[in-house]
């Protein structure tokens, strides 16, 4: 239900559409993305989620740039987290969106973390 890889250096990820919710952390340097044609600029530290069925490409990265990228079925989230969650934040509102058949899958939900040490000690 979860696979973790650090994106390759020197290649682009071509634009393509997952059935799984993808979660890019950029742990050194920046990355370009490009969610449903909309250049996004990551910076270190950032984090992203990007919703099932969302085009999405990125730009290769450089020799400083290091991203790590969880895909996670939605199943996962229906069985481990979301029962969890009691208020309404931006994250469990997408979380819901992410999971639901009802839903159009277009949405992606950025976090600017540059100064959390705990995300980057997490990754």
């Amino acid at each position: 239900m979860l696979f973790v890889r650090k994106q390759s250096r020197f290649a682009p990820v071509p634009n393509h559409v997952t059935d799984v919710i993808e979660l890019n952390y950029v742990y050194h340097g920046s990355s370009i993305q490009y969610i449903n044609g909309k250049q996004v600029i990551l910076k270190e530290g950032d984090l992203i989620l990007i919703d099932t069925n969302s085009s999405h490409a990125v730009e290769s990265a450089d020799y400083n740039d290091i991203v790590i990228s969880v895909n996670v079925e939605q199943k996962f989230f229906k069985e481990h987290f979301l029962s969890h969650f009691q208020s309404q934040t931006s994250l469990t509102q997408f979380l819901f969106q992410a999971i639901s058949d009802s839903q159009n899958h277009n949405q992606y939900l950025l976090f600017r973390s540059e100064n959390s040490q705990n995300l980057h000690l997490l990754f």
